[in-house]
């Protein structure tokens, strides 16, 4: 499953696991970079990847239960997108008023992928 395909970003989701197999394993949120992605574009999808997360640590013990894993992810790859979409700006101008300059940061992602488990 991949998230943010509608919108021209420079990086690509993906909600996984670890391992093959699914039983009592815990998901992954990976990030694909692309190599036009700037250090803004890092941040956000730390931020995108994090909420990600979030959203799936959320999901119920009985919706896991009764509803498949990909209906699952689609769910929270909505939630996300809409909450990045509110999220992002107000992210970036608090990280502003923190003294902090996004265009510099330096996240590590080893040149592509972050893993939010």
């Amino acid at each position: 499953s991949v998230l943010s395909q509608k919108q021209k970003q420079n990086y690509i989701l993906s909600v996984g696991h670890a391992c093959r197999k699914r039983v009592k394993q815990k998901r992954r949120v990976l990030v694909a970079f692309s190599p036009e992605c700037s250090n803004k574009d890092v941040a956000k999808a730390y931020l995108h990847a994090c909420i990600v997360g979030h959203e799936l640590a959320s999901t119920s013990k009985e919706q896991r239960n009764d509803v498949e894993e990909i209906e699952i992810v689609k769910e929270v790859e909505v939630k996300a997108e809409n909450k990045l979409t509110q999220l992002f700006p107000l992210f970036e101008m608090s990280a502003s008023n923190a003294g902090w300059n996004l265009d510099r940061t330096e996240i590590s992602n080893q040149g592509y992928e972050i893993c939010y488990e």
